[in-house]
Parts: C-alpha cells; structure tokens; sequence
C-alpha cells in the first residue's frame, strides 16, 4: 500500500508549490522538485515497501 499522493493533501501542497514556484519561476520544475522530495522523504521513511 502506498502513501498518500503528494497532491492529495491540497493547501498543503499547494504552499509548497507556489514556493518551489517563486524560486524558480517554472510550474514544471516546482512540480516535479516536489514529487521528488515527497518520494524521497517516503522512502527514507520506510513508508514504501516495494
């Protein structure tokens, strides 16, 4: 069973896109830097066990 999807968790999400936005001025990039970040934050958890 996975975890919760990163955009799933709305305002939340949401926040730190409009941040990783405001760096880089890019929706792809901010999108993608938070897809990263949330897989390596589950994984460093242990919350995946594939």
């Amino acid at each position: 069973m996975r975890g919760p999807r990163p955009m799933v968790d709305g305002r939340d999400s949401n926040r730190r896109n409009t941040e990783e936005f405001t760096q880089t001025g890019d929706w792809d990039t901010a999108r993608r830097t938070r897809w990263k970040n949330y897989h390596e934050q589950t994984l460093d958890s242990g919350l995946l066990d594939d």
